[in-house]
């Protein structure tokens, strides 16, 4: 899928398909790959297909996992962040450096009250992804839960709702409610292999079982809830409705909520809302636009659940952004190419008599100046292209290392600087010595190495000292 998010807040769909291969498989037999680089190039062919399928050249992909992929998902209370990670590492039996979580639900019922909905998964499953982007060039930006993401699509956040959720091999149930956020409980026995092998009475009964069970847990961690709540149906319509235990709790289909544009067909956006809703991640539910609306409680947060490690996360941002860089620079040369082309035909069509205006004459110098500019910006997006400048991470340890009363005036972060030179930068203080310690805290940081100060003067009349500051990578610098 393809989409847009408007300034207004509105996400338009431009584009939509199926690819009939599925690559869940893979994670079903993580275990007999002989090393995970292995898994990584079988899961590549995944990319290939979306790629090929939505012709994909810069744009950043979204994931969205099934919740059984996750080792732990479910809500809490807590008091520190220590204890919230010592209840995943509990919760899970794994170190919190094997794992990769996010807590995207945030509820506060009360005002010493706060709970936490935390997503975790292995960290090999998403460095498998990450391998598996890269050998085919694609662009990782998200890789989120399907349930949170269903959540945003449904265009309401203060409720209670069921999610039944199968796949060929597992089998999800869902519970959220808006006071303390959402927990599942993987059922495999009700994934669709297993009941559809069943006898229709068995399966209903299993059905009718794990559904008093899962109810129970859900009262259990809700405290209060009502009855007999419906359940959404996620799994292959046909087969799932040939139970009767389904069929006599299940909930309408949905549609997408106003903030949603799309032609995909009513009786089909369902199927839909776990993809559109991770491309909702950047919305602001809090806002009193949706408050009022009665989307939202006014105590509740619906925060990114994107799983991804934040230097990948910041390595697309800036790939997108200076493609984006790139797109207007090479508009702007084709602009001035044409503006040249048209004055040089302009000329040879008079006659040899005719006089070129002065003014013209400045235009088309103007012109000849601005495309060698533009030639060396577009050279310098095309290297920032190979090699990774991190501006985002460099300004951040420039800004942490900065003491009160210096100011910037400047700063170039890999644009101008020549040799091993990374950044140049011009300062300003009253206190010369300011400047100095500024460099030295500087120097001590992992982040930069051969820092130096190439002059301190005055500034007029002024009291202001300003001086320029050169620096290199320091090994705190992925290469």
């Amino acid at each position: 899928m393809r989409a847009k998010l408007r300034k207004d807040g509105t996400l338009q769909v431009q584009e939509y398909r199926e690819i009939p291969q599925s690559y869940l498989d893979i994670f079903d037999k993580l275990d007999s790959f002989q090393t995970t680089e292995e898994a990584a190039q079988e899961l590549s062919y995944m990319f290939s297909d979306i790629k090929d399928s939505m012709n994909i050249k810069r744009d950043g992909i979204y994931i969205v996992l099934p919740d059984y992929l996750f080792n732990y998902i479910d809500c809490f209370q807590y008091e520190s962040d220590e204890e919230l990670e010592q209840q995943i590492a509990s919760a899970t039996g794994l170190e919190l450096d094997e794992l990769y979580y996010s807590a995207p639900i945030v509820t506060k019922p009360a005002p010493q009250e706060t709970w936490k909905t935390v997503y975790a998964i292995q960290r090999k499953v998403i460095d498998i992804f990450i391998e598996a982007a890269d050998l085919q060039n694609a662009k990782l930006y998200s890789i989120e839960p399907s349930s949170l993401s269903f959540l945003r699509s449904t265009g309401k956040f203060s409720k209670e709702e069921f999610i039944f959720q199968a796949f060929d091999k597992q089998a999800t149930f869902i519970a959220y409610s808006s006071i303390a956020g959402l927990f599942t409980m993987d059922i495999s026995e009700l994934a669709m292999e297993n009941i559809g092998n069943m006898e229709n009475e068995k399966a209903n009964a299993t059905i009718q079982s794990d559904i008093i069970q899962f109810e129970s847990t859900a009262e259990q961690t809700f405290t209060f809830m009502n009855q007999g709540i419906p359940f959404v149906l996620l799994a292959n319509p046909v087969e799932i409705r040939s139970f009767s235990s389904f069929v006599e709790r299940a909930a309408e289909r949905q549609m997408f909520p106003a903030y949603i544009d799309s032609d995909i067909p009513e009786d089909n956006q369902q199927d839909w809302f776990c993809c559109v809703g991770t491309m909702l991640q950047s919305v602001d539910f809090t806002t009193d636009k949706f408050i009022d609306e009665g989307v939202i409680d006014s105590y509740e947060q619906i925060l990114p659940g994107n799983i991804l490690p934040d230097n990948i996360q910041k390595n697309t941002r800036a790939y997108q952004f200076l493609q984006k860089c790139k797109r207007i620079s090479v508009a702007a040369i084709a602009v001035l190419g044409v503006a040249c082309v048209a004055e040089t035909v302009g000329i040879f069509a008079m006659s040899n008599s005719t006089e070129i205006p002065p003014s013209l004459k400045a235009d088309y110098a103007s012109a000849q100046k601005s495309m060698k500019e533009m030639d060396t910006e577009l050279a310098v997006i095309e290297l920032a292209g190979k090699e990774h400048q991190y501006p985002l991470e460099a300004m951040e340890a420039l800004v942490q290392n900065k003491p009160n009363g210096l100011g910037f005036v400047s700063v170039d972060i890999g644009g101008k600087g020549t040799g091993d030179t990374w950044i140049t930068m011009k300062v300003a203080a009253k206190d010369p010595m300011m400047i100095q310690q500024y460099a030295t805290a500087l120097s001590g940081s992992e982040m930069f190495k051969n820092v130096v100060v190439s002059s301190i003067s005055s500034n007029g009349n002024t009291d202001v000292k300003t001086a320029d500051i050169a620096m290199a990578k320091g090994e705190g610098v992925k290469p």
